[in-house]
């Protein structure tokens, strides 16, 4: 077995036997699984990007190999083998051992593939939640802030048909919170409440008129009038505040002394940021701080 050292992860490069991995069940929380095409593009041209493993004997003393992140590209490979497909190594990166809350973390750091929806972040932010972790730790975790850790978890308690069309892909995460928030109101008091049977009546609506159209997905044209328009405010929103962010992009892309700086950031965190008060200066200056210790880390 060829073994090469990566000296920026100090993780180890390893070609392995496909059948000498293993999964964990529940652990991922991917639920959309979707690798025909995946599956087409290995057959052609292999594996490009290794599956991540951790090193590990079974009680006989074999070699075996628990992945924490690639579940795609595993069962695109397995697919293929029972096709009769020959490929009797892929390329992984070994990582040490460690608990089963960092484990999750680096399964979705590490996601390299398909972007997990709202759905798949929700499952792995309750299960954070269940090893002990608050949303504050949560977010700093996974880079986002804490509005966005309760927006995921709200999925979790929607109705069960919402929830299984945001699981498979149907509808996005943020069309149904947009929808949601369409619907809410107030009280005699003044209280905010949501109309959750309104909101669910309006997206099993779409669901049947774009399904009536043949379509896969529900798209904007198959939401109600009302929805139609608060989906393209927001778009216009989003629109209007990338053109800003791209004006303050240049602004802070340099700091005084001429140093190139790296600005990193999330669209959908900068706007919960700027919901919850913080202005798009210090948004900024907090992402070039964080991009400058970085560079020193680097250094």
């Amino acid at each position: 077995m060829e073994q090469t050292v990566n000296k920026t992860t100090k993780s180890d490069m390893f070609k392995i036997d496909p059948r000498s991995i293993y999964v964990v069940n529940g652990f991922n929380s991917r639920q959309d699984f979707d690798i025909d095409a995946l599956c087409e593009s290995i057959r052609e041209n292999g594996v490009l990007n290794p599956l991540t493993v951790i090193r590990e004997k079974d009680s006989d003393g074999n070699e075996k190999f628990r992945l924490v992140d690639g579940e795609r590209r595993y069962r695109s490979v397995m697919r293929l083998l029972d096709e009769g497909v020959e490929i009797p190594r892929v390329p992984a990166m070994c990582i040490p051992k460690m608990d089963d809350a960092e484990l999750l973390l680096q399964q979705v750091v590490r996601n390299e593939g398909k972007p997990f929806n709202e759905y798949e972040y929700a499952l792995a932010c309750q299960k954070f939640v269940q090893f002990g972790f608050t949303k504050d730790d949560i977010a700093k975790k996974l880079g986002k802030n804490n509005g966005m850790i309760t927006y995921y978890l709200d999925h979790l308690n929607r109705d069960r048909q919402v929830q299984e069309l945001i699981k498979t892909g149907k509808i996005s995460g943020s069309e149904v919170r947009r929808i949601y928030s369409g619907h809410e109101h107030k009280d005699s008091e003044g209280n905010s409440y949501v109309d959750e049977k309104g909101a669910i009546e309006e997206i099993l609506g779409a669901k049947k008129r774009a399904e009536a159209s043949g379509k896969k997905n529900i798209t904007l044209a198959d939401l109600d009038i009302n929805s139609r328009t608060l989906s393209k405010k927001s778009s216009d929103t989003i629109r209007k505040g990338l053109e800003k962010l791209l004006f303050y992009y240049q602004k802070y892309s340099k700091t005084s002394d001429g140093t190139e700086v790296d600005v990193n950031l999330d669209i959908l965190d900068v706007l919960e940021q700027l919901k919850a008060g913080n202005t798009i200066d210090e948004i900024f200056q907090k992402a070039v701080l964080e991009a400058l210790g970085k560079v020193k880390e680097a250094v």
